[in-house]
């Protein structure tokens, strides 16, 4: 029995040191996100951001900065004729009319290039 309580002595001082330093990794993420806050990219996103918001509802093209990994294009465009139904900070949601189909669809906002109203 005695060690029974020794084993979970053990298990908890462990999982204080693995909890000290995950407490440690979110400091340092939390500063580098602090830096880049100020930088071209966050202005940019931020823009990005903005004008999408100011588009909802409406008829856009999405320029996307790399065809690959986007997902959706059968055909690997680079660019797309949507609508915009909601954006937040990271991602992007839109609504695509095919010939025979439509489908919502999801996209980083990292992977977006431009967005220009058609």
């Amino acid at each position: 029995m005695e060690y029974l309580g020794i084993m979970f002595g053990v298990l908890g001082f462990l999982g204080f040191l693995s909890q000290s330093s995950l407490k440690g990794r979110v400091r340092e993420l939390e500063r580098q996100m602090a830096r880049i806050k100020g930088t071209d990219y966050a202005e940019e996103k931020e823009n990005l951001v903005q004008l999408a918001k100011g588009h909802l509802g409406q008829r856009v093209q999405i320029h996307f900065k790399e065809a690959e990994g986007t997902d959706i294009f059968v055909t690997n465009e680079k660019n797309i004729k949507c609508t915009l139904v909601d954006v937040d900070e990271d991602w992007i949601l839109v609504h695509i009319e095919k010939k025979k189909s439509s489908q919502d669809k999801l996209f980083r906002l990292e992977s977006v290039k431009m967005i220009s109203v058609s």
